[in-house]
Formats: structure tokens, sequence, C-alpha cells
């Protein structure tokens, strides 16, 4: 799964006129980057008592923490100055004192001396890849999930969120979970194809399916949204039922199972009906004949729908249906109370949550 920022690279800026001086940039900081690498690989192995070589290490690090801040200043274009100031994170040896644990100080201060709400950086694509970096290195880190997310959510909160800027974080850090594969991917994602997904439906497409299907798994999670035909060849959204408790109920007319289970789902309807309580019925059926006749003769007075697609059918794939019947419980928020909820424990949690 890609966002649409993959296409983000350092191209432009290479073939715009101030290739040189980005130039010069990338081959500094990659001078720096080194140096930098090295003299922490050797402090770490450093044996605490010797200190005189840790003490030279730190007055090192503490030079090559100079000139990455002095770097920024060497330049006149203003693109190249700010792409630096994305680039001058300063050693934990010499400036993490109040912080225990070094992932700590990286967190808090690796954008220090960065102001990310200037909107300049919203012409600057290179924010993608410190973002990555990032994230790249929280997640390495194996942190508490609530604790990675609260770290990123914190960086891209300076960020303008109408921006291109924000577009480029954020999908740098959907990109990197989901590679990671990440427990907090989806929360991420889930953002991303909110607000971004009516530009390029195309291009974010694949990770729109992958999304909603992490969460129509998810309990918690915010139930994808169905859009589908009745039998009057009406589209009937999900969406539209919020503010009930709804039961989507994946089903068909040549489903045993699941005619033999409508009367006692007739019966639990007609008993919360009116205490807000609604059934979407999403038939799994190829034939509308064959799906009509079985809603009348059963009952359902329900919303039904249904593309008439049979297993192909993109509700029954976005919610990961393999069996039927298929339930999942939605509460007044379109949030996901519970799935596979049948006879007695469906009637049992309906009880719970009316009475």
């Amino acid at each position: 799964m890609k966002t649409d920022c993959d296409k983000y690279t350092t191209a432009g800026i290479v073939k715009s006129k101030m290739n040189q001086e980005y130039q010069d940039f990338l081959k500094e900081r990659n001078a720096l980057n080194k140096q930098s690498t090295e003299a922490i690989k050797s402090y770490r192995v450093t044996k605490a008592d010797n200190i005189t070589k840790k003490d030279s290490l730190n007055q090192l690090l503490a030079q090559i923490d100079q000139a990455r801040l002095d770097l920024p200043k060497t330049f006149k274009n203003d693109f190249v100055r700010k792409i630096a100031q994305l680039f001058t994170y300063q050693s934990y040896q010499n400036h993490g004192g109040e912080y225990d644990v070094e992932i700590e100080y990286f967190a808090d201060n690796y954008f220090a001396n960065a102001d990310l709400s200037d909107p300049m950086y919203n012409q600057i694509s290179v924010v993608y890849e410190v973002f990555k970096n990032y994230t790249s290195t929280l997640t390495k880190a194996k942190l508490q999930s609530k604790v990675h997310s609260d770290y990123i959510e914190k960086r891209l909160s300076k960020l303008d969120q109408n921006g291109m800027a924000y577009k480029y974080a954020l999908g740098a850090v959907v990109n990197t979970l989901f590679n990671a594969d990440h427990k907090n991917m989806p929360h991420f994602a889930s953002r991303y194809v909110n607000k971004y997904y009516d530009e390029d439906k195309a291009e974010l497409g694949q990770m729109k399916l992958v999304v909603d299907q992490i969460n129509a798994n998810t309990i918690g999670a915010e139930a994808p949204d169905i859009v589908l035909n009745s039998p009057e060849d009406k589209e009937l959204a999900l969406s539209e039922l919020k503010g009930k408790i709804v039961l989507i109920d994946f089903w068909a007319s040549w489903c045993g199972p699941c005619r033999r289970e409508n009367p006692n789902v007739v019966r639990m309807y007609d008993k919360y009906k009116d205490k807000g309580f609604e059934i979407y019925g999403v038939s799994l059926d190829s034939k509308k004949d064959r799906w009509v006749s079985a809603i009348e003769a059963d009952g359902l007075t329900w919303p039904n729908v249904s593309d008439l697609k049979g297993w192909q059918s993109y509700a029954a794939k976005m919610y990961a249906v393999r069996s039927i019947p298929t339930t999942v419980l939605i509460d007044k928020e379109g949030k996901i109370l519970a799935r596979n909820l049948r006879g007695p424990t469906l009637e049992a949690k309906l009880e719970e949550l009316f009475n």
C-alpha cells in the first residue's frame, strides 16, 4: 500500500535553479552524518571509566552539532536554508541531560531547530523524508502504541493541516507504519484517506480498501460505509442510519442457516425498532428475483441492499465476510461494537444496550 506522497522526491529540487546549493547541502549533510554516526558508535563501545576518550568524543560531537546549526546560514537560497534546518538534530550525548532515555530526547527534539509552522515547508517535499526518518526511528524503538502515536501526533500538530507539508508528513507516517506492519497504521491511514481520497481516488483506492478491511475487523473502529441498491434500485447508504444501533446482516436467499435465523432476527427487530434499533441487510445473492422473494417470504421489513454479485460483493470483501450469516453490530456513532452475534448472544447484547 502506498500513498500518493510516494512520488515526492528531491527530483524537483535537483532540477531547479537552486540545484548547486542543494547539492552542496547534501554533500555537507552526508559528511556530518557520517562523522556523527562513527563518533556515536565509538562513544557507545567506549568503557565508562575511559573518561579521556569519552570527553574527546563529546567534544567531537559538540563540533558536529555546531556545524549542523551553522550549515543553514551558509546558503543564500531560502528554500535550501529551510531544508537544512530540518537536519540540525543535536546529539543526545551533549544535549540530553534531562532525559533518562535517548529515544525520548530524540522524539522531543528531532525538529527542535525547524519551525514546522512556516508556510514555506508547503513547497518543500523533503518534509516527507524527515518525517519518514522520524517515524522509522520511533517505530524501531518498539514504544508502546499510545506513546508512539502521541509523539507523532505532536509533531504533526505543528504543521498547517490544510497545507501540503501536512500531506507530505502524514503520507510518510502512513507508508513507514505500513511497511513495519505497525498497529498504529490504521489510525493514521484512515485520516489520510479521509482527507485526500476525493483528490485522487485512483491513487488511494487500494489504501482505502486496506483501511476499510482493517477497520471492519476492529472493535471500536469506525464502520466503513456501504452504499448499495435496494430492491427498488434506490441507493441506500449505511451511513444514513447513523444515530441508531445498527446490525449489518450479511445473508442470502440460498443460505439455509440465514433463513432459519431470520425469524429470530425479525422478532428482535420488532422488539427494539421503536427504541432506535435498525438492521441493514446485505444480500450475497446473484439473482434478484430470488433475493426479493426471500425478503417477502421472511418478512424482512428493514433496509435491504445488494449488488447481486454473490461472493464478489464489494461489501462482503470490505468486511472480510467468509461465511454467512455474518453480523456486525454498530453503535449510534457508527463505531463497531461486535461481530458475529446471533441468537441468544445477539439478544443479550440488545437487551444490554436498550434496557
